[in-house]
C-alpha cells in the first residue's frame, strides 16, 4: 500500500470496501446490486369454482361408480353435494351406498331425490328409480331382511 498512488488507493480502499460488505452480507460482490433488483409480483391462484369442483367431483364420482368403487364414489359424490349439489348425486351416491349394504343412508339419499322439492318429480328415469329403490328398501326393513 506504501508504493501506491492516491488514485490507485482508492481504487484499492473501494475494492475492499465492496469485498467487506459482500462478505458480511453473504451476497457476494455482486450483493447490493441484486438487492436493488425488483422482486417479481406473485400472481394470484384462482379461487376455484364451487360449481367446477362438483362437475369434477361428479365424473370421478360415476367413474368409479361404474368400475365398482363404491366407496370412491360416494367420496366423490359427497364432495360434488358439498359444492353444488344437484338431486343427481343424491340418486348415485344412494346407489353406491346401497351396493355396499348402507341402506339408511342410501334411504336417506333416496328420499331428498324422491322428494316433493325434486323439480324432476313425477318425471324422469332417476326419480322413478329412486323411488322404486326407495320402497324396496323400506318393504325390505319391513319384513326385518335389514
Amino acid at each position: 500500500r506504501e508504493n501506491l498512488d492516491e488514485e490507485t488507493l482508492a481504487i484499492y480502499d473501494l475494492l475492499k470496501k465492496a469485498e467487506d460488505d459482500a462478505q458480511l452480507n453473504n451476497r457476494g460482490l455482486w450483493g447490493k446490486c441484486n438487492s436493488l433488483t425488483p422482486k417479481p409480483t406473485p400472481i394470484p391462484t384462482p379461487t376455484p369454482n364451487p360449481a367446477d369442483i362438483a362437475e369434477t367431483n361428479r365424473i370421478e364420482g360415476k367413474k368409479k361408480y361404474d368400475a365398482g368403487d363404491d366407496s370412491g364414489a360416494i367420496e366423490n359424490y359427497t364432495k360434488a353435494i358439498q359444492n353444488d349439489p344437484i338431486y343427481d348425486d343424491y340418486y348415485w351416491r344412494g346407489r353406491a351406498y346401497l351396493n355396499l349394504g348402507l341402506s339408511e343412508k342410501a334411504l336417506n339419499d333416496f328420499n331428498r331425490v324422491y322428494s316433493p322439492n325434486n323439480p324432476k318429480q313425477g318425471y324422469g328415469s332417476l326419480h322413478k328409480d329412486a323411488g322404486k329403490l326407495r320402497e324396496y328398501i323400506i318393504s325390505s326393513k319391513t319384513r326385518g331382511n335389514w
